[in-house]
């Protein structure tokens, strides 16, 4: 009798199936490094644009102190400029047309958002007109520091008998743009 002991074990993959898995690794593995390639092609391009850029900005003729300013006074204008489209217009706006009055028409609104003020210039019917116009200004929770700061007292007459009159006028104040 004789014994056969076979310790190596069958594999647990037919053979077919392990000649697959081996291919599809050398595929994956070929697929990889066509990539890794085209990777480094592209960073090379990128570093290659990089350094163009780098050379032309040294070639660039260098900005005098003139030249600094006016960008700089640019930059400072643009700030203003963006700092006002932030501020609450329609608001203010909201407001003015709750002091507005029959009597009274508003001809300009001239903001100064860097400084907080406002200017507005109109014509008003009489004298009592503006100073009722200018106390409904002051009730206003969006201006403060309401002042008168021009009239003019414009005369006409009609046909030769009666003589009527407006007041024209700037009025200045200050503007809550926070509340």
């Amino acid at each position: 009798m004789r014994l056969a002991l076979d310790y190596v074990r069958s594999s647990v993959f037919p053979q077919p199936l392990r000649w697959f898995l081996i291919l599809l690794a050398v595929v994956l593995l070929v697929w990889q490094g066509w990539q890794t390639h085209l990777l480094q092609q592209e960073l090379h391009g990128l570093q290659w644009r990089v350094n163009e850029q780098n050379r032309q900005v040294r070639k660039a003729p260098r900005q005098t102190p003139a030249q600094h300013q006016d960008i700089d006074s640019r930059i400072r204008e643009a700030n203003l400029q963006l700092q006002a489209l932030g501020l609450p217009w329609n608001l203010l706006f909201d407001r003015l047309e709750q002091a507005a009055s029959p009597q009274i028409a508003l001809l300009e609104i001239q903001p100064q958002a860097d400084k907080g003020r406002i200017a507005l210039i109109g014509q008003a019917r009489s004298m009592e007109a503006l100073l009722a116009y200018v106390r409904a200004l002051e009730a206003l929770d969006v201006l403060h520091d309401v002042s008168i700061q021009e009239h003019v007292v414009l005369t006409e007459e009609h046909k030769a008998t009666t003589t009527t009159s407006s007041v024209a006028f700037h009025v200045q104040s200050r503007w809550k743009t926070r509340l």
